[in-house]
């Protein structure tokens, strides 16, 4: 009976990894059609129960990043599992990057949107049914990190999630907005200003929370629910909340001290990331 299981257990895997094959040279070809290609690098084959569906993104309003040839990278670990009905939208003309490591579980109804950016899923990561993921930055995610239902992540220019990181149900993280001026022109096409997020080690995000440009919240802290979190340094080990959101107590003896009056923000000049791609603002 052992060697019946084993046998079977070896079909599956192969029949799995005929069917991803096949899938990536149909993907491939789609790729070239529109002038880009793919660069595939993968440790083993996922399971799904639906293929992924590949959509190319219909417009942009920014030059892609220069000297790069368009292509779609996909990075693939061992274990990682896509759910049913997971779309992928790429632009065509763009540097795309999407990496999942090993372990990663996809519930179902999901999407990730590639304009010439890269989406990085670290060790273990669970994203629930119903989220959107977007870059045309650098969207990077540690081991262990678990985005729950309906979240949405905007990344302009970079959006880092630690080791551990956890955001609950219908929360929002975005890294840029429109300048608007009060003229006539559409706000659209206005000049877009972005500010990296951080969310260090062991963070919790709790339900409906908007974590908007430039925030940086230490390790082991709490957004509680409904917050909105504006730009500035939030303290290692407290629990955060409010509209707009400040430091509420702290979560336990190994908080980090901090007093009212603490200078809050991003020490002045200090940047986090490497120099903007395609003309964005950051400040």
């Amino acid at each position: 009976m052992g060697y019946v299981r084993k046998g079977l257990r070896a079909g599956a895997v192969a029949r799995r990894e005929a069917r991803f094959r096949a899938w990536a040279a149909r993907l491939d070809f789609e790729l070239r059609r529109r002038g880009s290609r793919l660069v595939l690098d993968a440790d083993a084959a996922p399971t799904w129960e639906t293929a992924p569906s590949i959509e190319p993104i219909a417009h942009a309003l920014s030059a892609p990043t220069q000297g790069e040839a368009p292509t779609f990278t996909l990075r693939l670990g061992r274990d990682v599992h896509l759910g049913r009905g997971l779309t992928i939208e790429f632009r065509p003309d763009g540097a795309n990057l999407l990496e999942l490591g090993d372990g990663v579980h996809l519930q179902d109804g999901n999407r990730f949107v590639l304009a010439d950016g890269r989406i990085s899923f670290g060790a273990r990561g669970r994203l629930r049914s119903g989220s959107i993921l977007k870059s045309s930055g650098d969207l990077l995610m540690g081991e262990q990190v678990i985005l729950a239902y309906h979240c949405v992540v905007h990344c302009a220019e970079r959006i880092e999630l630690g080791d551990l990181v956890g955001i609950s149900d219908r929360s929002t993280l975005v890294d840029s907005s429109h300048t608007v001026d009060g003229s006539d022109i559409y706000y659209y096409e206005q000049p877009i200003v972005t500010t990296p997020i951080v969310l260090e080690r062991n963070v919790i995000v709790s339900a409906n929370v908007m974590v908007l440009r430039g925030a940086h919240v230490e390790r082991n802290a709490q957004l509680g629910g409904g917050a909105v979190v504006l730009k500035g340094r939030y303290p290692a080990g407290w629990l955060v909340g409010g509209n707009p959101a400040k430091p509420v107590r702290p979560l336990g003896p190994a908080a980090r001290p901090w007093t009212p009056g603490e200078a809050e923000g991003h020490e002045p000049g200090k940047r986090l990331v490497t120099p903007l791609r395609r003309g964005a603002v950051a400040v």
